[in-house]
């Protein structure tokens, strides 16, 4: 269990934490008695400037750990392979985190009204790590020591979890808080129905989205993503200590195992309300800055300043994970644009064709389609939704000032290079879309919000649909059934979507989606007694392009034992590009040397039978002839683009004898291998029958001989000789003559009267 042991513990009573204009310009004020159910857990807060350790930016070989404190002294990281010695120590070398100073009007609003400072960051980077290994760490303070773990991206070959939501806008006021709850207008059959009156959650937003965090935990995935709106606004700190105490604090520290990859949202560019600056340029610019100090990611190369760790790139196992910030499309107040608040002061990348980000991403997209599984994006702005953002960007009624629809620019590029799926938020709901195959996820059920539609069936402005490609709302599809006071099933509620990669038995990889949602457990009364993890019907599974079985893909049979092969062909589960012919490595064992296809023509490259066009013939475009003998073919994972799960080999052997090339072995196929002692009859020949790519007595059945005559008659008496001492018989002189004329032989029975027989076949007597 990780764990932290400090001295910096204070109390201090509610009236530090809630804002009660911030009460007011999100949430009715609540009763004492409902108030008074969170002071307990406000009453034990972690002094709020102070973040626990947590890791950050994920690498095979390397990891981050971030903390800070309100104490300039270094403090010193220990990091240990799990069950072994240590592999780093070093002092931290604390920076001033000016960026996360308090703003003026937030002073009044902490404990005793005492502004301690901007904290100081504690960061480093240790390297010379293994992949896929599980590392202990701990960081000795002043106040004690704190302990954790994490683990190293994986190897390219193993299985990978991850968990994905947006919208936790976490802001102190959320404690108290619950969030509207729009009744469906369909009623589910053998429900009761919800209660009259029962609009808005059971549990406030700070519980909800502290039991979804605790659900993900459970999980224990290997990264987290966050598809924006972090906190509620990003430009006060307060909004910012919220964040990390659900995540490296005391209520959760899943963080400090667990990296996060976070994109910014439109919350994340926003001041604050009123006197906190809203949108200005001062305002994001301290949004911004917040931000960025608190996530490292890895570079993304576009050598300006403003752009890093807004959007980045991590490749993990067998997956690539591109994160995106399209807060601020150009032009300004365009159709282009899905924020119409934003200045050019803050320098937020544009997302549209032509921009940094956009050729950055697009290459991106090109290099992950050649060698990982799967690709998988992440940004805020929904582009296909029925929630208040689904509407076009403009001002108006069916117009949205912050709009999802400009991001709707980057599907055609996402189709070009296989992308999986997209993973948004903005529109605090569960929503799931296809488009070009591709799937587009509103995971914005974070913490925040659980709305219903703003459009189509439900839609609260009656509009009619604004996403045709829409095939999954929880609002409408997963309706809630009641018994009395208590929900049994469905509804809208916190969750996320979880994400499971892997290579099933059939060396094919698999990407498993689940829409998870944290199910409150009622009693009969409707008090919730518990959570219990579920998943809405809308379970995801998608496949990596791979080979299928090889064994019937040579001359298209179903016998891989061929001769005369003239071609090879390969069928993909998924189209693939190969572009040369030499991408497929064909070896003959029988001469131990490689066969050149460069000559060999590729048909149906792009397709998902491509086929090796070894020999057509004389006068034909190649000439690759395979000789006899025993073959393999290999075809390597990154042959192909995208590229196959794994590496394919496949063996096969041209059978010695089969000379007509027709895929059996007959007679026709051999010259003599054996002898026929018939006269006239045809000579016979062996065959390979068992297929093993020799000729030997297995091969055959009964082995028969001819016997027939092969020489002419012999008219000879052999039975009668003239002179026994000069012709020796085995019958005496005198005897019965016997003759073998023509094909016939005649046995005498008697003998005549001629005293020394006959020197010629025509004699008679001696019974002929």
């Amino acid at each position: 269990m990780k764990k932290f042991i400090t001295n910096a513990l204070r109390t201090f009573s509610l009236r530090s934490f809630v804002s009660p204009q911030r009460q007011q310009r999100r949430f009715p004020r609540k009763s004492t008695a409902e108030v008074a159910r969170h002071i307990e857990m406000l009453e034990t807060r972690v002094l709020l400037a102070a973040v626990n350790p947590y890791v950050q930016n994920p690498a095979q070989d390397a990891m981050t750990v971030t903390w800070f404190t309100q104490s300039s002294t270094p403090e010193t990281l220990t990091v240990s392979v799990h069950g072994g010695g240590p592999v780093f120590s070093g002092a931290s070398t604390p920076v001033l985190a000016s960026a996360l100073a308090y703003h003026a009007n937030e002073v009044p609003l902490l404990p005793g009204g005492v502004d301690s400072g901007a904290p100081y960051k504690h960061s480093i980077r240790v390297t010379g790590l293994t992949a896929g290994t599980t590392y202990d760490y701990t960081v000795a303070q002043a106040g004690g020591t704190y302990a954790s773990h994490f683990r190293t991206s994986p190897e390219l070959m193993s299985s990978v979890r991850f968990i994905v939501y947006a919208d936790s806008e976490t802001e102190p006021e959320s404690t108290g808080a619950s969030v509207g709850w729009t009744v469906p207008s369909a009623v589910s059959p053998g429900s009761t129905g919800r209660s009259a009156g029962l609009n808005n959650y059971g549990v406030d937003q700070t519980e909800g989205y502290r039991q979804n965090l605790n659900l993900i935990e459970s999980r224990n995935p290997d990264f987290i993503g966050i598809a924006g709106d972090l906190v509620e606004s990003g430009g006060e700190q307060r909004d910012w200590d919220e964040f990390w105490r659900h995540n490296a604090g005391n209520l959760n520290d899943l963080a400090s195992s667990t990296p996060i990859l976070a994109a910014p949202g439109n919350h994340e560019n926003f001041g604050g309300p009123g006197g906190f600056g809203g949108y200005m340029d001062a305002a994001a610019i301290r949004s911004r800055d917040k931000f960025k100090t608190y996530f490292e990611t890895p570079a993304n190369g576009s050598g300006v300043s403003s752009f890093e760790d807004r959007y980045f790139r991590v490749d993990y196992g067998p997956l690539t994970y591109i994160s995106l910030d399209v807060t601020n499309g150009l032009p300004a107040g365009s159709s282009q644009d899905t924020n119409f608040f934003l200045g050019a002061a803050p320098g937020f990348p544009d997302f549209n064709p032509g921009s940094t980000q956009y050729e950055w991403l697009e290459a991106q997209l090109a290099d992950a389609q050649s060698k990982s599984q799967f690709t998988f994006i992440q940004f805020h702005h929904a582009p296909y939704s029925v929630g208040p953002h689904g509407f076009p960007a403009g001002s108006g009624s069916g117009f949205d000032t912050q709009s999802g629809v400009p991001v709707r620019v980057l599907t055609p590029l996402f189709a070009q290079y296989g992308v999986d799926a997209v993973f948004s938020g903005h529109d605090e709901q569960y929503q799931h879309s296809i488009v070009d195959g591709i799937h587009f996820y509103d995971i914005g059920i974070g913490g925040d919000g659980l709305r219903g539609p703003s459009s189509g069936v439900d839609g609260s402005t009656g509009l009619p649909s604004t996403n045709q490609y829409q095939q999954f709302l929880a609002h409408l599809d997963a309706p809630e059934v009641w018994n009395g006071n208590q929900l049994i099933s469905g509804g809208k509620h916190y969750g996320h979507l979880e994400v499971d990669v892997y290579l099933d038995i059939d060396g094919v990889w698999k990407a498993e989606l689940e829409p998870v949602y944290n199910f409150p457990l009622m009693d009969s009364s409707g008090n919730i007694t518990g959570w219990e993890r579920r998943v809405y019907d809308d379970a995801v599974m998608l496949a990596a392009p791979g080979i299928l079985p090889i064994g019937a893909a040579i001359n298209g049979g179903s016998n891989v034992n061929r001769s005369g092969i003239a071609s090879l062909s390969v069928n993909f589960d998924k189209a693939v590009t190969l572009g040369s012919p030499m991408a497929l490595n064909l070896f003959n064992h029988t001469i131990g040397m490689p066969v050149d296809l460069t000559n060999a023509v590729l048909m149906g490259d792009g397709t998902t039978t491509v086929t090796w066009v070894l020999h057509d013939g004389p006068g034909g475009m190649t000439d690759v002839v395979l000789t006899d003998g025993r073959y393999t073919a290999e075809l390597p994972a990154g042959a192909t683009t995208p590229n196959l799960a794994q590496s394919h080999t496949f063996a096969f052997h041209k059978l010695t004898g089969d000379v007509s090339g027709d895929g059996t072995v007959s007679f026709t196929d051999y010259g003599v291998v054996q002898a026929n002692f018939a006269g006239s009859g045809s000579v016979f020949r062996a065959g390979d029958a068992s297929g093993d790519g020799t000729v030997s007595f297995t091969d055959y059945g009964t082995v028969q001989s001819n016997f027939a005559a092969s020489l002419p008659a012999l008219p000879l008496d052999f039975g009668d000789a003239p002179d026994s001492a000069t012709f020796p018989t085995t019958l005496a002189n005198d005897g019965a003559r016997h003759v073998i004329a023509g094909n016939t032989l005649f046995l005498g029975a008697t003998r005549d009267a001629e005293s020394n027989g006959q020197s010629s076949a025509g004699a008679t007597g001696d019974g002929a």
